[in-house]
């Protein structure tokens, strides 16, 4: 069985880039900070056109902040950054291993599928 997890905003994402190696934020203010994430591998999961707030500044992500599943691979997630259309988080995975990326709409959410 793999482990999934979904982002879930009101707005269309235009591109997803996922990287692996270290997470750090780029909020001006916290720029270039890593971002401590439990496990021995890191996905970088970048949104491109996407918002993570309203206009008001409110979220519109359905989770919270720091979602820690403690699953066999993925150990936790957190959100790195949200500014100027672009929203990063963070996995911890306990190794590295394979994922798959696709997206699912009625509500537009974005996923990552990791290998168990």
């Amino acid at each position: 069985m793999n482990q999934q997890i979904a982002a879930e905003m009101f707005l269309s994402v235009d591109a997803v880039k996922i990287t692996c190696g270290r997470c750090s934020t780029h909020s001006p203010s916290t720029a270039g900070r890593p971002v401590p994430l439990r496990g021995r591998a890191v996905l970088r999961v970048v949104l491109h056109g996407g918002q993570a707030g309203d206009r008001s500044g409110a979220s519109t992500v359905h989770t919270p902040s720091t979602l820690t599943p403690e699953f066999p691979t993925l150990r936790q997630v957190r959100p790195a950054g949200d500014f100027e259309g672009v929203v990063t988080y963070g996995l911890g995975l306990r190794d590295r291993v394979g994922f798959r990326l696709f997206g699912l709409s009625n509500p537009t959410r974005v996923v990552v599928d990791v290998a168990h």
